[in-house]
């Protein structure tokens, strides 16, 4: 069943594989450990991120210690004091009601894409390649992806971006 907010993804002008990713998220479809032990397969069931809890999709993008510190910088960089949701599919459905100037908020909803994105590969950099990075090399390479993606968005072009931090 698809989740009515994971829809909104598709509206932004970002690359396909990006938006695909993200309504695989929202649809909470992403292979974690938890998702391939469903499929019988024989894992330990341990985040590679934090190496403390079970690798399933709330903890790999909300609640691991090492994503926080990225959401630490991300919400503090939109002047965001607020505490972490519980749930991604909350998280979703929140996401626009936060408020923020017109182009803040579509800055805001890219923004989450990014860092799902960045999450994602660091573990799969961890997981594949044996490669560690620090949280704020990923949380950089967010609002990076967030400023090139802002070219690609007719709706952000000229915006100031200085807040981002790059």
């Amino acid at each position: 069943m698809e989740l009515r907010h994971s829809r909104f993804i598709w509206h932004y002008d970002i690359p396909p594989k990006f938006a695909a990713f993200g309504f695989l998220v929202g649809r909470k479809k992403i292979l974690t450990i938890d998702s391939l032990q469903k499929r019988s397969m024989i894992l330990p069931n341990i985040c590679l991120l934090c190496m403390h809890n079970e690798e399933i999709v709330d903890h790999l993008l909300m609640h691991c210690f090492f994503v926080r510190l990225i959401w630490a910088d991300i919400l503090g960089r939109f002047q965001i004091l607020r505490s972490f949701l519980e749930l991604v599919d909350l998280l979703l459905s929140a996401w626009h009601g936060v408020i923020l100037g017109k182009e803040k908020k579509l800055l805001w909803s890219l923004s989450l894409l990014a860092i799902w994105w960045e999450v994602w590969e660091e573990l799969n950099a961890r997981c594949f390649n044996n490669i560690s990075k620090v949280a704020e090399g990923s949380s950089r390479r967010a609002r990076a992806l967030v400023i090139e993606w802002t070219s690609c968005t007719p709706k952000l072009t000229g915006c100031n971006l200085d807040f981002l931090g790059l």
